[in-house]
């Protein structure tokens, strides 16, 4: 019941995040609870007080809630010692439930990349199959454009393993450098936070200053005790300001370099797979809608008896109603962009019937063509592609996927339970 308003509010927000505010939160509720049971100002003791029977004793009272109190106690000290375990299970409920964010969200990408690095480890073996898998498929149905664009992008998965040890090298470059810089830094800030504080307490006098002066009556004993006060103050301002180390500025430029070349490290990381997994996932749907593809044929005769027989309104109605059907078609917008050039001819005062004509019959000799190499690549990639992207889904292509895997979300609930410390980013 304690607990509760105080840390609902911060898990309400985002259960992924706050996880001190969380932890102190709980620390101070179970210190709270503690509080109640004990003497001499227990308040749950004297509730028993006023509703237990004479016969029960004040001392008997307090001798039964020791127990309790041990209990709340050892409860406090496990917190302390393990703060991952107060939010781990509102993490693990949140990731698992139906208003999961997506594994892409940004606040969810130093754990999934703690996550996925370790799984390339263990199965690079694997992956690496998987993509000399696909490279001995049949691609001779493809075009020449997505011939080159599959070989692209098979090369930028296999380019995976060399991005995450460019990764990890920046991050091992970083983290040899922070204890030196850290130490730097905080005294720094130090300084830094006291030349504020001092800034504040001028503010302030300057203010009183001018309220004493424009006074009816201004004490001049007040106002030189005033511009003495912000004399020291500035003084000391400057004196602040000589102290900090001349090396500062030196080390701060090493240390923007280094989080400068993590950062764009992961980020091509990151623009990698996410490339890598694009052009599967777009090809598979290309060639998965073939079957559609070819039933579609048989609409474009309709489509060209209408505008030949029926009213410009009723013919531009049927090639909308034909574009509607390709909507649902992957990649068919080279079919797409002739209907529609085909209904705009129609339209107005003086429709031209010929130059609609022209664009159905364009559009036919597209989707003949596109027909003429989605079936036979459908036939001879498809299940391979299918099988590609079951054995890249939970790793290459994860920052792709609408939610994690179940067996994916307590690792991850875990590391979003810790503490990271990212002061030294500020």
């Amino acid at each position: 019941v304690v607990v509760v308003p105080i840390v609902a509010p911060i898990l309400l927000a985002d259960p992924g995040a706050n996880v001190t505010a969380v932890w102190l939160g709980v620390m101070i509720g179970l210190n709270m609870q503690t509080s109640f049971l004990t003497p001499p100002f227990g308040f749950a003791l004297f509730y028993l007080r006023g509703v237990a029977p004479a016969i029960v004793k004040t001392f008997e009272i307090y001798r039964g809630a020791a127990v309790f109190i041990l209990l709340q106690l050892a409860g406090l000290a496990i917190v302390g010692l393990y703060p991952s375990l107060v939010t781990y299970l509102p993490n693990r409920i949140f990731l698992s439930s139906e208003n999961a964010p997506p594994p892409i969200n940004p606040k969810l990408q130093h754990c999934l990349e703690v996550q996925t690095f370790a799984t390339y480890d263990r199965e690079r073996a694997r992956l690496l199959g998987a993509i000399t898998a696909v490279e001995q498929l049949d691609w001779s149905a493809l075009p020449d454009k997505r011939h080159e664009r599959l070989k692209s992008d098979l090369a930028l998965a296999a380019s995976t393993f060399d991005l995450v040890a460019a990764v990890r090298a920046a991050e091992a470059a970083t983290a040899e450098f922070e204890p030196e810089y850290r130490a730097l830094r905080n005294e720094v800030r130090d300084i830094e936070a006291r030349i504020r504080r001092i800034g504040a307490e001028l503010d302030k006098l300057q203010r009183e200053e001018r309220y004493v002066a424009q006074a009816p009556s201004p004490e001049p004993d007040k106002l030189a005790a005033i511009a003495a006060h912000m004399t020291a103050l500035t003084a000391e301002r400057a004196e602040l300001e000589t102290a900090v180390p001349t090396a500062w500025a030196d080390i701060r430029s090493r240390y923007e370099v280094l989080a400068s070349a993590e950062r764009k490290a992961r980020l091509a990381y990151r623009n990698n797979v996410d490339s890598a997994y694009d052009g599967i996932t777009a090809l598979r749907a290309t060639l998965g809608s073939a079957p559609a593809l070819a039933a579609f044929a048989a609409e474009l005769p309709k489509l060209r008896t209408a505008v030949q027989t029926q009213s410009p309104e009723a013919a531009m109605a049927a090639i909308k109603a034909a574009e509607k059907l390709l909507s649902d078609v992957a990649d068919s917008s080279r079919v797409k962009s002739r209907l529609s050039r085909a209904r705009r001819a129609l339209r107005g005062d003086s429709p031209k019937v010929a130059k609609s004509l022209t664009a159905l019959d364009q559009a036919a000799e597209r989707l003949a063509e596109e027909i003429q190499w989605r079936t036979p690549a459908a036939s001879s990639l498809l299940s391979g592609l299918d099988e590609y992207d079951a054995q890249i889904r939970g790793t290459i292509g994860l920052r792709k996927q609408p939610r994690l895997a179940d067996s994916q979300v307590s690792e991850m609930a875990w590391c979003q339970s810790a503490h990271r410390d990212i002061s030294l980013k500020f």
